[in-house]
């Protein structure tokens, strides 16, 4: 976070809100340029997450907000149509 400061660029991580506060992440969605998604073994197994992805492609649509998906320790393909399913979520 420090290296991003210093280059001007504000950054947001999920985890300085509450499980609640949806709202405040679609405003910050809003707001931003870039997500990056960080896909992890246990990232299905959230309701959390799976808010977050649905809430994330919501914007992207409506904002042409972009995404950079990164796949943690995780083979990509098993992340294949999430993106479609957790918009039904």
């Amino acid at each position: 976070m420090e290296a991003l400061s210093r280059e001007e660029i504000k950054a947001f991580i999920d985890d300085m809100l509450e499980k609640t506060e949806i709202g405040e992440l679609i405003s910050v969605l809003q707001r931003s340029a870039l997500s990056i998604v960080i896909f992890s073994e246990n990232f299905a197994d959230s309701s959390w997450c799976l808010d977050e992805v649905a809430t994330i492609s919501q914007i992207m649509e409506e904002f042409g907000h972009r995404v950079l998906p990164i796949f943690y320790k995780v083979d990509p393909s098993c992340f294949r149509g999430l993106w479609e399913l957790c918009c039904y979520h």
